[in-house]
């Protein structure tokens, strides 16, 4: 069976190749490792223990534990309603962890977007942490 690749899979293929070599595939796989480890150390900082631990980690994605008091789809639909989509946990972990993942062309200000919301949303939901204290965790890792 022959057919023709879709236009569009190409063209999107060919800027989003563009885009990594206009980076540069070095600087891009750094900046994956500190965004994923500002957005881990805010976690940690905020009570959400690591699913994984070295030397398991993977800059693409992270696997965290809801702390007590946390609950699955109310956390994550409130996350949600503010701006962020996270994905639960599969298997014997449903319920349990939430995955959140920290790659392509996420920035600085999409990290500290996603941090805030995530303070937003445990706010909301009545969650006892110290407010800033996740922001301040991940620019102690930006350099900012």
């Amino acid at each position: 069976y022959f057919s023709t690749p879709c236009v569009n899979e190409i063209r999107a293929f060919y800027e989003s190749t563009r885009i990594i070599l206009e980076e540069g595939i070095e600087r891009r796989f750094l900046r994956h490792e500190r965004v994923a480890k500002a957005i881990r150390a805010a976690l940690v900082e905020l009570g959400f223990p690591l699913f994984t631990q070295e030397p398991f980690l993977a800059d693409t994605l992270s696997v965290v534990k809801y702390p007590e008091g946390v609950e699955d789809k109310s956390f994550r639909s409130t996350y949600y309603e503010n701006g962020i989509v996270v994905a639960g946990g599969l298997g014997e972990t449903a319920g349990k962890v939430f995955r959140m993942g920290h790659m392509g062309n996420l920035s600085v200000s999409q990290v500290y977007f996603a941090l805030d919301a995530l303070e937003r949303t445990l706010s909301t939901l009545g969650y006892k942490f110290e407010a800033g204290s996740g922001l301040k965790a991940a620019k102690a890792i930006l350099g900012e």
